[in-house]
């Protein structure tokens, strides 16, 4: 594209530079010229050939009659060399510009990857601790559920036992009772005996 936008420049600088040869020699025809007796042999340039005139044939030219191979260009010709400057310019600037965007976007792309597998290292340390806890959850409710199973056939256990205990202590006291009343339906008989 930088291409283009250059020699569409030159194609202009060019064809600006036709022209202005083009109205001088006109205006220098039309008013005559400067005549000079001596002529010299020039070659003919490529843009300004007459009709004719053949390629690669020298033409004569007389001293003093300025053509348009002839033409010094002037400040128009720095301008549009100015201006291509400028635009080369701009360009490599913005390559540069771009060239660091890029340089910046890698880098921090490759910080964020790192940063991603830095995550998702911690992400699966973190499933294989999720893993673990919830295997020793499991466990430890097997335990807790074993021991409550205990728990509850101990009480069970414990509960038979006082019950069989209470029924043995209330007959005991039911035999102790009784003994005491046969001690004391003997002891009153005795009393009894002896008036």
């Amino acid at each position: 594209m930088l291409e283009a936008q250059l020699l569409q420049i030159k194609l202009e600088k060019e064809q600006k530079k036709l022209s202005g040869l083009t109205a001088e020699l006109q205006h220098l025809q039309q008013s005559g010229g400067v005549a000079v007796a001596a002529s010299i042999d020039i070659p003919a340039p490529a843009p300004s050939r007459s009709a004719n005139s053949s390629p690669g044939l020298v033409r004569k030219a007389e001293l003093g009659v300025v053509t348009a191979g002839d033409v010094i260009d002037g400040p128009q010709d720095n301008e549009e060399d100015t201006r291509a400057d400028l635009i080369k310019k701009h360009f490599t600037v913005r390559v540069a510009e771009l060239t660091t965007q890029i340089q910046e976007c890698e880098s921090k792309a490759v910080h964020f990857q790192a940063e991603c597998r830095a995550a998702h290292r911690r992400l699966t340390m973190a499933e294989r601790a999720r893993e673990r806890a919830v295997v020793q959850l499991d466990t430890a409710n097997q335990q807790i559920q074993k021991l409550q199973d205990d728990v509850s056939t101990t009480n069970a256990s414990y509960e038979s036992q006082l019950s069989m205990m209470s029924d043995h202590l209330c007959g005991l006291n039911d035999k102790l009772t009784s003994q005491k009343d046969e001690i004391e339906v003997l002891k009153s008989r005795g009393k009894k005996g002896k008036r």
